[in-house]
């Protein structure tokens, strides 16, 4: 396995910046193990495989997963089934928006009008100078190279059915770390978590979609006896 080069690259696609609760805002410090998370997907790594520090978080309550399987998948297997799902480009942003002043970056602005009566009439509207936008310049973003699958992309993966977002997250995990296959230990429909096994010490722990059995397309990895 490749060492951890670029921990913000390689977490980055596990937590959202712009979440209400901060602490999915970034990866966080959980004593033995720095984690990860949207809310649909967790990534754990354990602290000697990280040279950052993090923010320290307490240790999640996370109900214990029985792991019922161990099935091999490929990095080939992965990333034909992606290849299969629409793409899209990932942006980064480079400069932030500039808010208009104009409206105070709302967007909306109020007319004023008096009448010959002297009764004065009031009427919000679109900022006619941004547009309605709320800003006076956009945020500025780049493509980073790396594609993902549109997000709620349903497919099938022994038997589960996963947005493969999170499946290419995975595979883009796989390909920094430079290994060809992990375990898929805890195998669940419905409402109860998969676990993954990326290599020793990094885990990830994903929702399957609630679905009504439509998908894109379907992978079956191999049994490995204990």
């Amino acid at each position: 396995m490749n060492p951890i080069k670029d921990e913000k690259l390689f977490f980055s696609p596990y937590y959202d910046e712009i979440a209400v609760n901060e602490v999915i805002q970034a990866p966080r410090d959980r004593g033995e193990f720095v984690m990860a998370t949207d809310n649909h997907i967790l990534i754990k790594v354990d602290k000697s495989l990280l040279k950052g520090e993090y923010q320290k978080a307490k240790k999640p309550n996370l109900a214990p997963i029985i792991e019922n399987g161990n099935i091999r998948l490929t990095l080939a297997q992965l990333e034909e089934a992606l290849s299969k799902c629409p793409q899209e480009e990932e942006e980064e942003e480079v400069a932030p928006a500039i808010p208009c002043r104009h409206c105070d970056g709302k967007g909306m602005v109020e007319w004023e009008f008096e009448d010959k009566d002297l009764h004065t009439h009031y009427q919000t509207d679109e900022c006619p100078l941004c547009k309605g936008s709320g800003n006076e310049r956009e945020a500025i973003v780049r493509k980073t190279g790396r594609s993902f699958p549109e997000y709620n992309i349903p497919i099938l993966i022994d038997g589960v059915i996963l947005n493969a977002y999170y499946i290419g997250a995975i595979v883009e995990t796989m390909k920094q770390l430079g290994i060809s296959e992990i375990r898929h230990t805890g195998i669940y429909k419905d409402a109860i978590p998969n676990v993954f096994r990326i290599a020793e010490g990094i885990t990830v722990i994903l929702m399957p979609m609630m679905s009504y059995g439509d998908y894109v397309t379907s992978i079956k990895g191999e049994e490995v006896k204990q």
